[in-house]
């Protein structure tokens, strides 16, 4: 534990909660907006006019994270977001199994020159599963390279969004 604490010092935490609920705002949904908002217009651009980040990443258990995410980057010139929603209420096991095929993905993810969605679900027959949806599909599967399991293209869905795939990764509990 000590050197994971050691990782972890130099990684800000914030608190949407804190920050927003004692200015009058009650949504915890407008909490993650604002926060969100905040932290992109904080690395958008710097005092010299210097571009900053040009995507938004989104890890968390919630709805509220990916609307607030998406519609943060809706008033800035990024190019992208990035969501990645964990399942809401995981075993330790499935927890776990999401942390290590995050840390798989991450970079890839981080790295896709469109944005992606995606996220965890899980059932006996098929145990934990990543499904992700990109418009940029020529790159996707390149963002799954790292995985260490099952990755196919599902299929196809153009109605949802132009060049939308799903692409399913699984793994065996």
């Amino acid at each position: 534990m000590p050197a994971l604490l050691s990782e972890l010092e130099d990684i800000p935490v914030v608190s949407a909660r804190s920050i927003f609920e004692p200015l009058g705002v009650q949504e915890p949904y407008r909490w993650k907006v604002l926060c969100f908002r905040r932290i992109v217009d904080c690395f958008t651009f710097d005092a010299a006019g210097k571009k900053g980040p040009s995507s938004l990443i989104s890890i968390g258990d919630g709805w509220q994270e990916r609307v607030a995410a998406m519609m943060a980057a809706q008033d800035v010139e990024l190019a992208c977001v990035k969501c990645l929603k964990f399942l809401e209420q995981p075993g330790v096991d499935q927890l776990a199994q999401e942390l290590d095929l995050c840390s798989q993905v991450f970079e890839g993810l981080a790295g896709h020159p469109s944005w992606v969605d995606a996220c965890y679900s899980y059932t006996e027959a098929w145990g934990l599963q990543l499904e992700a949806r990109a418009a940029d599909t020529s790159a996707l599967g390149g963002s799954f390279a790292a995985v260490q399991g099952t990755v196919e293209v599902v299929s196809t869905d153009t109605a949802w969004a132009s060049s939308c795939i799903v692409v399913s990764v699984s793994t065996a509990i």
